[in-house]
């Protein structure tokens, strides 16, 4: 969303590379933004970092708080450590 937003085109560049063809075999920045939001169905929900801790803290983890990309965790591509949030917590 933040890609969108801020119209970073260089960003899309690499997602179009990502992103199936729509119908005219042409992405547009909407269908690339929905496919990377829901990867296809692998993604069911866009969460943020607010409502992610919030759900965390509801069913029992302490603790909780917004971390840095953590080598290992994620695959080690650039646009996920821009685009993606990361959170540590205990239950």
């Amino acid at each position: 969303m933040k890609a969108y937003l801020d119209q970073d085109w260089d960003y899309f560049k690499e997602a179009d590379r990502l992103t199936p063809k729509g119908d005219l075999g042409i992405p547009r920045i909407a269908e690339i933004v929905n496919y990377h939001f829901y990867h296809n169905g692998e993604h069911k929900f866009v969460i943020d970092e607010e409502t992610a801790l919030s759900i965390l803290e509801k069913i029992g983890f302490v603790d909780a708080t917004i971390s840095e990309y953590m080598e290992g965790m994620d695959p080690p591509e650039q646009h996920r450590r821009e685009y993606s949030f990361y959170i540590d917590a205990q239950k």
